[in-house]
């Protein structure tokens, strides 16, 4: 989970909650979540986004429509006074939700009832249309990204912190097997590429416990819809079969979005190590997900 940012005003970020809600009470940062930075003020969640550019305001936009039109489950913005599904602080996008209670741990993961009614979930969001202009997947794997990590902890130019000798070390251990999983992810891809939009659905990219809570009545929401995008079911079935619950699926794009999700959990957490970090408990938290794919 992410730790305070020094660098965000909350004087300017209660300023903008006052503007957009009419909320002129105190704002408690709470640390939950990899992605997001948030924030409890009164009956408002929330969410400054770590990545600045990741996340389409269509696809904001869409889970609003999504819930209006009756799906219950997906936990979409509040629209602020200005109209908008996504507000900006310093060039940061901020998404509000209504707090909810509930549990966000599943420390003893999902029960067999929650995965059925989890796969129940995500096909209502399949078969869901709206107007927004969702982005569709153009199934990139961050390739720039990826060789920017790898290749900065290989040359050992950059020592950021406590656990960058390790990292470095295990990305040459890894190598060859960082190097196949790049060349089969990029044969996928231009398979990928042929496949025909008409057959798009709406996806949410992770329908997996990070992004799910359970409210007091025992049913799950699904919320962090900023990756919405227009992709083949695929690109949830990874997420579902991750869990265990078995999913229909071509080989070759369930093959893709696997190596996908590897090779950016790998880059993200790469490059985290060949920057400037500190040891502190986010970063051995990352390190214990980047071991689980490098060893």
């Amino acid at each position: 989970m992410l730790l305070p940012d020094p660098t965000i005003d909350v004087r300017a970020l209660a300023s903008l909650i006052s503007r957009e809600f009419g909320h002129d009470g105190p704002l408690a940062f709470v640390p939950a979540g990899g992605d997001s930075w948030c924030y409890r003020a009164g009956p408002w969640w929330i969410s400054v986004r770590r990545d600045r550019g990741g996340h389409a305001p269509a696809a904001y936009e869409a889970a609003v429509e999504l819930r209006r039109s009756g799906l219950s489950f997906v936990v979409a913005p509040e629209i602020g006074r200005s109209g908008r599904a996504v507000l900006s602080l310093a060039g940061r996008p901020v998404v509000v939700t209504t707090f909810l209670e509930g549990d966000t741990e599943f420390k003893d993961g999902l029960s067999p009832a929650e995965r059925d009614e989890l796969r129940s979930l995500v096909e209502r969001l399949h078969r869901a249309t709206v107007n927004a202009d969702v982005p569709s997947d153009d199934f990139s794997f961050h390739e720039a990204e990826l060789a920017e990590a790898i290749d900065g902890a290989r040359s050992r130019a950059a020592a950021g912190g406590p656990f960058s000798a390790l990292v470095f070390d295990l990305v040459e251990r890894n190598a060859t097997a960082v190097a196949a999983w790049r060349a089969e992810a990029a044969d996928l891809q231009r398979v990928c590429r042929r496949l025909d939009h008409a057959g798009f659905v709406l996806t949410h990219g992770e329908p997996d416990p990070p992004n799910l809570l359970r409210t007091p009545d025992g049913s799950l929401r699904l919320f962090d819809w900023g990756d919405l995008r227009r992709a083949p079911a695929e690109r949830d079935s990874r997420a579902l079969r991750a869990l265990g619950i078995e999913t229909a699926g071509r080989a070759p794009v369930l093959r893709f979005y696997e190596l996908r999700w590897i090779l950016s959990e790998v880059a993200e957490y790469v490059m985290r190590f060949v920057r400037p970090h500190v040891g502190d408990a986010a970063d051995q938290d990352k390190l214990r997900e980047l071991r689980k794919y490098l060893e």
